[in-house]
C-alpha cells in the first residue's frame, strides 16, 4: 500500500500523516483507494488544514492513535484523483468535487 500526505507526497501508510492511501497491484482493476474521512463532518473527506479540525484534536489523535474520528474509507478512483489534487493545491474545490465524487 502506498500512502498520501500534504502535497501528495509519498509517506508510510502507517503514519499519522497519511490522509489517502491506494494498495498497489499488476492489475489495474485490481487496486482499491481509500482516503480518511471526518466523521464530526458528515463523513466528508478529511481536511488537514480544515478549522473544524482543530489543532489540539489532531494533535491528540497523533499523540494517542486515536483515529476513529477519522477513519480510511475506500472510494473510487475519481474521488482519490480529486482528494490527491486537493491534497497537492489546498484548493478547496477540489475537496468539494472530491466529496462529491465519492457519495455516487
Amino acid at each position: 500500500m502506498v500512502g498520501y500526505t500534504k502535497g501528495a507526497k509519498e509517506v508510510d501508510e502507517s503514519s499519522p500523516e497519511c490522509y489517502a492511501r491506494r494498495t498497489e497491484a499488476t492489475n489495474p482493476i485490481d487496486i482499491q483507494y481509500f482516503v480518511r474521512i471526518d466523521r464530526t463532518n458528515a463523513g466528508a473527506c478529511f481536511d488537514p488544514d480544515s478549522l473544524l479540525t482543530t489543532n489540539s484534536s489532531r494533535a491528540s489523535a497523533k499523540v494517542n492513535g486515536t483515529w476513529d474520528k477519522y477513519p480510511f474509507v475506500q472510494v473510487n478512483k475519481d474521488a482519490f484523483d480529486l482528494y490527491l489534487r486537493f491534497l497537492k493545491t489546498t484548493n478547496r474545490n477540489y475537496l468539494v468535487q472530491a466529496n462529491r465524487a465519492s457519495k455516487l
